[in-house]
């Protein structure tokens, strides 16, 4: 059965008010990103702007892994990983990508990753680039549950499918129906939208006594004004 609209807007303002009892920072950090329900994704993925859901593979979900996929998704958006990636194979860096994200959820109280989850915690306190390029070195890599980073672009939103990864090809952006995104694609003005929430979840969070970054995401953040090339 589908969900309409309404129930799915409750699903996000349920997690966004646990997210408030969770960690003031994450809570602030989420009102600076926009999420968007489609069915183009098998259960969430972003573009470094948006977080897009599916209505039932995301809505499906207990509350603790719904949380935790939020989280994952506004964390590779606020760590710039879509653009960050380059020429990067996708693969590959989604892989090292979720490392690094994982390792940060997973360091959240109340919020459970699902099964499947990737996990290293040899390598997630690296930046990502320096866990891709640890993880080229290695014969035999972990399974991609899903490949949920998706290309920026500024113009022809358009997104195909991508069945051989069971969701959406990593080389083009999910459609915009209403344009008003487009300029926020722009790298330059995704990193600066980012770097501005972030310095923002910092002084609410601060203003609530709650100042000190979640666990793992301070020695992060620099990555986002200084990424390795």
């Amino acid at each position: 059965m589908s969900r309409s609209q309404a129930e799915l807007d409750d699903l996000i303002s349920a997690t966004r008010l646990r997210l408030r009892r969770l960690s003031p920072f994450f809570s602030a950090l989420a009102m600076f990103a926009e999420v968007s329900f489609t069915e183009e994704v098998p259960i969430a993925a972003t573009d470094g702007r948006r977080l897009l859901f599916h209505p039932e593979g995301y809505g499906n979900l207990p509350p603790a892994e719904r949380d935790a996929v939020f989280l994952h998704e506004l964390l590779h958006a606020a760590l710039l990983h879509p653009s960050r990636r380059g020429v990067r194979e996708p693969e590959l860096f989604n892989i090292a990508a979720d490392i690094v994200v994982n390792g940060m959820v997973a360091a959240a109280e109340k919020v459970t990753l699902p099964s499947g989850a990737i996990r290293d915690q040899r390598l997630e306190h690296h930046s990502v680039e320096e866990v891709y390029e640890l993880l080229q070195k290695k014969k035999k890599l972990p399974p991609l549950p899903l490949s949920d980073l998706l290309r920026p672009a500024s113009a022809g939103l358009e997104h195909p499918r991508d069945p051989a990864a069971s969701g959406v090809s990593a080389e083009s952006p999910i459609r915009d129906p209403d344009g008003e995104l487009q300029g926020l694609h722009d790298a330059g003005a995704l990193e600066a939208h980012w770097k501005q929430a972030i310095q923002q979840a910092k002084v609410l969070a601060s203003a609530q006594g709650q100042g000190t970054l979640p666990a793992g995401l301070g020695r992060h953040l620099g990555e986002i004004a200084e990424p390795t090339i």
